[in-house]
């Protein structure tokens, strides 16, 4: 089959659509299907397109064998009226070259990421002109994460306007595509069939996130191969955004502060870092290290490097840094309610709390990193489970099955 891939967000940025499409796209290839991806210029998460793009307002590359023609798009970092305008510039300067490509590719399938929900408004009016088939894959429900996160009050004009857009997205859709089975639960109350809905959930690259000999150079690296000798490395990695609260993380550094033995170490960029930066600062934490992001090949070995993985995230949603992690056979400590949290205990892959003071936090790191043999159990359940349930092998052998006509 061929499928075309179209995205806000695609490698080589880091985060979780993007790795997570990337992976899609790989898997897809070494399947034997066709695959292409029209996306925008790298620029996230410092809101600043990436310095080797800035030429011109169309690239095209190869990444790992997959094709991607990039676009121009009005870049922007924190959440307000301009993000809105970031998103529209993309849709139109993609717009016609997303239809020159289904013409000319001919793709049984265009497979559109959301957020942001806006691009559900092109691929309805190709799906209506062409006749393509739409499979309109949801990582988080828009505009009710907005909601949530508190930069969209409900029942607000622009709330009313993005409900309209998300069931106009829904609706123009062959298939909706979930990536945790909360969202699928809550697609089904919006409305959307339950033969419309497929799964396709976050997982890892156990061959590229695994145990093993640090093989970068990159500088970052280097310094944490540094650190490793003489601390514990507690390592977050991934966006430094509101929805993560790593300002508990950084008071539970100060609760620490006593314990020279144990380093805590942020790795990415996001609207919140700056603030995170000066915190620390103010707090004189010595043991606390930010470094900016690198690409995926070095987090590989970041992980390699650290003791445990610190993830927390303030809403109902998976973690997708939890798996990573779980892949590189490191103990997780995971803070935040739903399914992540669901996920550590029952695979007994690290600890699991659903919000908690600074003080607890603390304890819980203090509990990982002074039982080295309860560490190494934990990381080995977090690999078999990735390896049993959340490859990307497997998961998009699945996602592939609901395809077929007889699944249904």
């Amino acid at each position: 089959m061929k499928f075309l891939i179209y995205s806000h967000y695609y490698a080589p940025e880091i985060g979780a659509p993007q790795i997570r499409l990337h992976s899609i796209a790989k898997e897809l290839l070494a399947k034997g299907h066709e695959v292409r991806v029209v996306t925008t210029f790298p620029n996230y998460p410092t809101g600043k397109i990436f310095p080797q793009y800035r030429r011109g307002f169309s690239h095209y590359e190869e990444i790992d064998s997959v094709p991607i023609y990039r676009y121009w798009l009005f870049p922007v970092q924190r959440a307000s009226l301009y993000r809105l305008l970031c998103y529209l510039s993309f849709q139109l300067t993609s717009f016609f070259p997303l239809l020159f490509q289904v013409l000319r590719f001919q793709p049984d399938y265009l497979l559109v990421e959301s957020p942001p929900v806006f691009l559900g408004l092109s691929t309805a009016i190709l799906r209506f002109i062409l006749r393509v088939k739409v499979i309109f894959n949801v990582a988080d429900l828009w505009p009710d994460f907005c909601v949530e996160m508190g930069v969209m009050r409900e029942g607000s004009v622009m709330h009313r306007i993005g409900l309209f857009i998300e069931n106009i997205a829904y609706s123009n859709a062959d298939f909706v595509s979930a990536v945790i089975p909360s969202t699928k639960k809550n697609l089904l109350t919006k409305g959307v069939p339950p033969h419309k809905l497929l799964e396709l959930r976050n997982g890892a690259d156990l061959e590229f996130f695994r145990p093993g000999e640090i093989c970068s150079s990159h500088e970052t690296i280097l310094q944490l191969s540094v650190l490793s000798k003489t601390q514990k490395i507690v390592l977050y990695a991934g966006n430094h955004g509101k929805a993560q609260n790593l300002s508990l993380a950084l008071e539970s550094a100060e609760v620490l502060s006593d314990r020279s033995d144990i380093a805590f170490v942020f790795i990415g960029d996001g609207s919140e870092k700056q603030m995170l930066v000066e915190l620390a600062e103010r707090k004189g934490l010595s043991s606390v290290h930010f470094f900016a992001p690198i690409p995926p090949r070095d987090i590989a070995d970041a992980f390699r490097l650290c003791t445990l993985s610190l993830s927390i995230i303030t809403i109902s949603a998976l973690a997708s840094k939890l798996f990573p992690a779980m892949s590189s056979a490191k103990p997780v400590i995971y803070v935040g309610p739903g399914e992540g949290a669901e996920l550590v205990r029952e695979t007994g892959c690290g600890v699991a709390l659903e919000s908690c003071p600074p003080h607890e936090l603390a304890e819980a790191i203090v509990s990982v990193v002074d039982a080295p043999d309860d560490a190494i159990l934990m990381g080995e359940r977090g690999r078999e489970a990735i390896r049993l349930r959340f490859s990307w092998g497997e998961l998009v052998k699945s996602w592939l099955s609901q395809l077929e006509p007889g699944f249904r």
